[in-house]
């Protein structure tokens, strides 16, 4: 049986070309680019390379890259700079930020710092003027994620970077989570108003474990090491991931258009499909506006299907040879409502029966037809015996 994969919001499909060649390099330049030796400076000289590769790709400076492990270390990054403040203020946050900055403000407040939580409005998309309210002179960090990694809103990030420049809070750092954007929308983050913003590199098919902080003002970082990455990310770099992030960069960028076009088209028809199913809705309820792609990414959608709980449909669809999932990866097997859900208002009853479905560059509309079929079978059968 060939699986059709559907969770590229979890993790994209690997590039095979992409992993062979950062494969080969590492095996070619294997030193530790820190080393003084040849061998070193070899290495040294590749990785720098790649910073200046993804740097055009991204419209930064290299200088504003630094290479991490992942998104998930890149915002823990900028979070937990803040332990090295004599004196706490607030942190402002959304209800809809992914479990790596949400769980850090939280971490953050048991250290006496106050966070503000901003939910969206029932779109799932924050408000610019709410967010900018719960700013003041006594805020040091205000984070806003890009796109939702569960509904794929897209978030007023310019709009609120662009206020609290006018407003001239300078002692405010404003950070992005742009993990679910980086290879899937158009995006120059030296042009936007953020002093970081956080970039995972296997949302995109490159290798897992390697990911970037953008970052153009000082900080002071938690981390203690070596000295590698200006002090930033300290420890040994990894030269097969590099090498990978910066294949895959611009690879997406080069496909970003027909990518994002070819995923609107897949997104219509899963809607049009979907919506032909007793019971089923959508998170957003309001379908006019899920194909609006200044609103959402074209690459999530967001479903319920009450009263089948969210999980149990996941494995039926699994066992057919789908692979689609309940929301956040970060959080699957917790037995608990989802976060995002709650602060959108979702009803508790389609909360517990949404999954969610999110292509990417490599699917194609015989998988979405074929999984349109299989998913509404299934549905009809799970919805019959529950009523029974």
């Amino acid at each position: 049986m060939n699986r059709i994969y559907l969770d590229w919001a979890a993790t994209a499909m690997p590039d095979e070309n992409i992993i062979r060649t950062a494969s080969e390099r590492s095996f070619s330049v294997f030193a530790n680019p820190s080393s003084p030796h040849r061998a070193g400076k070899d290495a040294a000289k590749l990785m720098e390379e790649c910073r200046t590769s993804i740097a055009g790709t991204f419209g930064t400076k290299p200088s504003q890259i630094f290479f991490t492990s992942g998104g998930t270390d890149s915002n823990n990054i900028i979070f937990f700079s803040l332990l090295n403040r004599k004196r706490t203020g607030n942190i402002v946050i959304s209800g809809i930020e992914h479990a790596a900055v949400y769980e850090s403000a939280v971490m953050l407040e048991k250290f006496g710092w106050e966070i503000r939580i901003v939910n969206p409005e029932p779109d799932g998309i924050v408000s610019a003027d709410k967010f900018c309210e719960c700013i003041d002179d006594q805020t040091r960090l205000a984070s806003l994620i890009m796109v939702n990694n569960e509904t794929g809103s897209i978030q007023p990030v310019r709009q609120v970077g662009e206020r609290i420049k006018a407003d001239g809070r300078r002692t405010c750092h404003f950070h992005a989570d742009a993990v679910q954007a980086a290879g899937k929308m158009p995006l120059s983050l030296g042009s936007m108003p953020v002093n970081s913003a956080a970039v995972s590199s296997h949302k995109f098919q490159g290798p897992r474990g390697t990911g970037i902080l953008y970052l153009n003002r000082e900080i002071e970082p938690i981390y203690a090491g070596g000295g590698q990455e200006g002090g930033i990310r300290n420890g040994t770099e990894n030269t097969f991931g590099i090498v990978g992030t910066a294949e895959a960069a611009v690879k997406a960028a080069a496909g970003l258009d027909e990518n994002a076009a070819k995923a609107l088209r897949l997104k219509k028809i899963l809607v049009e499909n979907i919506s032909e199913i007793e019971g089923a809705g959508f998170n957003p309820a309001d379908t006019s506006v899920l194909l609006d792609t200044e609103r959402y990414s074209p690459y999530i959608l967001s479903v319920n299907i009450v009263p089948v709980p969210g999980e149990v449909l996941v494995r039926v669809m699994s066992d057919r040879g789908f692979d689609i999932a309940t929301g956040s990866a970060c959080a699957t097997g917790k037995k608990k409502k989802s976060r995002v859900m709650t602060a959108m208002g979702i009803n508790p009853n389609k909360a517990f029966s949404t999954v969610r479905i999110s292509t990417g560059a490599a699917t194609t509309e015989e998988e979405i037809l074929q999984f349109c079929n299989t998913f509404k079978h299934e549905s009809a059968i799970l919805r019959k015996s529950l009523r029974h």
